[in-house]
């Protein structure tokens, strides 16, 4: 169960990162203190590893700060969420998941919506429920 919830958030996170990708400039900036702020705000989980980025994956994540503001919150907050899931991701979890969303993408599509589909029921059932706050304890009382 953990193993296919892992596949299908890799699968939305390359989703996201080359369906929302758009090439903003022919050259992207270098270092992280050239960005806009309002790229840093949507980009902030990508601070530490930007410059390790190469060129295409910057411009890449600099089309996708800005389309930000024009997706729906849910997106955005879904959004934040990968990035900060993807840079937590190891080298060898990465690669995994770029091989897994190049094998979705070469599906055929109705095959792909299938599997979007299962992989979103699968998640809705796999939300924790809601923590129950224990009652605060009585104090002892004291009385003579």
């Amino acid at each position: 169960m953990a193993r296919r919830y892992t596949q299908s958030f890799l699968i939305l996170v390359l989703g996201l990162w080359s369906g929302l990708a758009v090439a903003v400039t022919p050259e992207a900036p270098a270092s992280w203190s050239q960005l806009t702020s309002k790229q840093k705000s949507v980009l902030a989980p990508l601070a530490n590893d930007w410059g390790k980025l190469g060129e295409h994956q910057r411009n890449s994540m600099l089309g996708i700060a800005s389309r930000y503001d024009s997706l729906p919150k849910e997106q955005q907050e879904r959004l934040q969420k990968r990035l900060k899931q993807w840079v937590a991701m190891t080298p060898e979890q990465r690669k995994k998941a770029r091989e897994q969303y190049l094998k979705y993408k070469a599906l055929p599509v109705q095959q792909q919506k299938t599997i979007s589909k299962q992989q979103k029921e699968s998640a809705a059932s796999a939300k924790p429920a809601k923590k129950l706050i224990p009652p605060k304890p009585v104090a002892a009382s004291t009385a003579p």
